[in-house]
């Protein structure tokens, strides 16, 4: 109970206590009652509600209202969007769907608006396996709130914009397509250039952030990154001249928006290697130099700082972005590490000369924080086998330095013992392979699905996969105690677990 909320209370029962020895002198009033104290509900258990059955390949959305947790599963290479009940895990509906035309590895998600009290969301629905549709549901019953379009173009997954929904592609000819779910009319409306939410530079570039998006023209030398704001581009500038030499988001991308002390945008970004290894012969990548995070300008455009070799990823051993702050951002960078690869058979061979270390940077300037270096090489690849690592937190990057895990303060850089912050068991993350789809859009008969990592139960000095449920205060650590049910996804399907009562 919080203080406000404390003398709310107790103010009423002040003056009911003066008018009764005003009203009623002589009498004595019982004694009062102190309150039981409060139930501490850090300390206990959570308990398993249900798990199911299935290959869980998007984030779970969990409508704690509607009493559902929904989620995209595939099944012999295609896609169904399921609805569980979130009390026991039973099917509420399920609907058949595409996995559209977006670009190879980008994630599954379910955007969700809430419109005249109906949750509704907008997906690219499959038809029998034979073609889709653009549909609009109402979450709790699965069912259409408006009658769905044929889609005869190469549909990306409807994204969110501007408080409704958005979907882009492109026809066989070329011709790109834009389109906008008018929330009032029920109904979907194509869009001119001039009508886009967010203006691009060409109607068939690719959005690659909020407002930022990246020229359909791709090749070295030619990719450019431009900014919208208001209805306006404000600026185009070679996606070159913002990383360096053959940086292209056709090697992914990845933009966050840091709002303290100024507003600023940080990417990350890595190099094409057939690009500038066109021969097709042996040659040795440098991960110093063939990977990097950058700061740039918003009003601008300009590069303000750039960090070389950084990696958010780590290489599958240490979970950074749960750190992230409004100003700060966790990366391991690799200031060494050369690998030498073989174009014609795809195989790379034994990592040398591995000098990394994980970082706390400052966003506005990119300037170093703190930072610790990271194990070598055999070490390394024990961990990465393990593929278990430890969820961090707002406050604690959990790190393995040469006297054995640790965890981190994510501003200071301050180091503790994994005893002083965490229970014995955790939440661990580990990594998945992506998935195949096949494609229904007539042009590319597979797809492979990037998807989320699985969350499960591990033991804190060995990070190996346990029976044991943690302790409420491992969901309230981990920001998973937001609903009363937790869904988290592991390899098997979802798992439920139940908070304890208040």
């Amino acid at each position: 109970m919080n203080h406000t909320a404390e003398i709310r209370l107790k103010l009423p029962t002040a003056v009911a206590a003066y008018l009764l020895v005003g009203l009623l002198a002589g009498c004595t009033a019982p004694p009062a009652q102190p309150e039981p104290p409060a139930v501490d509900r850090s300390a206990q258990p959570v308990s398993l509600a249900w798990s199911s059955k299935e290959n869980v390949v998007s984030e779970i959305q969990v409508e704690e209202q509607l009493g559902l947790a929904i989620a995209y599963v595939e099944r012999q290479r295609q896609l169904t969007l399921v609805a569980r009940e979130l009390a026991d895990g039973s099917l509420r509906w399920k609907r058949e769907a595409s996995v559209g035309h977006n670009p190879g590895g980008m994630r599954m998600r379910l955007p969700v608006f809430e419109h005249n009290g109906l949750r509704m969301a907008a997906f690219v629905e499959s038809v029998k396996g034979k073609s889709e549709r653009l549909a609009v549901i109402d979450l709790a019953t699965g069912k259409n709130t408006s009658a769905s379009i044929e889609v005869d173009f190469m549909a990306n997954r409807p994204d969110e914009c501007d408080g409704t929904w958005c979907v882009e592609g492109d026809r066989k000819s070329g011709e790109p397509v834009n389109m906008r779910y008018d929330m009032e009319k029920g109904r979907w409306k194509q869009l001119t250039g001039e009508d886009l939410p967010t203006p691009k530079e060409n109607p068939d570039d690719r959005f690659v952030g909020e407002g930022l998006s990246s020229s359909s023209q791709r090749g070295p030398g030619e990719e450019m990154l431009s900014y919208a704001r208001d209805g306006k581009i404000l600026w185009s500038v070679p996606y070159e001249q913002v990383f360096d030499s053959y940086y292209s988001t056709d090697n992914g991308w990845e933009w966050t928006t840091f709002e303290e002390p100024q507003q600023i945008f940080v990417g990350h970004g890595s190099r094409m290697d057939y690009q500038y290894h066109p021969e097709g012969d042996a040659y040795v990548q440098d991960w110093n130099k063939d990977a990097m995070m950058v700061g740039i300008d918003p009003a601008t455009g300009k590069r303000r700082w750039a960090v070389p070799g950084a990696d958010q990823d780590c290489s599958g051993i240490v979970e950074t972005r749960q750190a992230q702050t409004r100003s700060t951002f966790v990366t391991c960078r690799f200031h060494q590490a050369l690998v030498t690869v073989h174009p014609s058979t795809g195989k790379r061979g034994a990592l040398t000369g591995l000098e990394w270390d994980v970082a706390g940077i400052d966003a506005a300037t990119g300037k170093e924080r703190w930072a610790y270096d990271m194990p070598g090489y055999e070490k390394a690849v024990e961990l990465a086998e393990v593929n278990n690592r430890i969820l961090g937190d707002q406050k604690y990057v959990i790190v393995p330095l040469a006297s054995g895990f640790a965890a981190v303060d994510s501003s200071t850089g301050e180091k503790l013992e994994l005893s002083h912050v965490l229970g014995h068991t955790v939440l661990c993350t580990s990594d998945r392979d992506s998935v195949e789809v096949r494609r229904i859009d007539g042009y590319e008969q597979t797809a492979y699905l990037g998807v989320p990592q699985t969350v499960q139960p591990c033991t804190r000095d060995t990070q190996k996969a346990t029976k044991d449920l943690p302790l409420y205060a491992e969901f309230q650590r981990t920001g998973k105690d937001q609903q009363r049910i937790a869904v988290l996804p592991e390899r098997t399907g979802m798992v439920a677990y139940r908070m304890p009562d208040e």
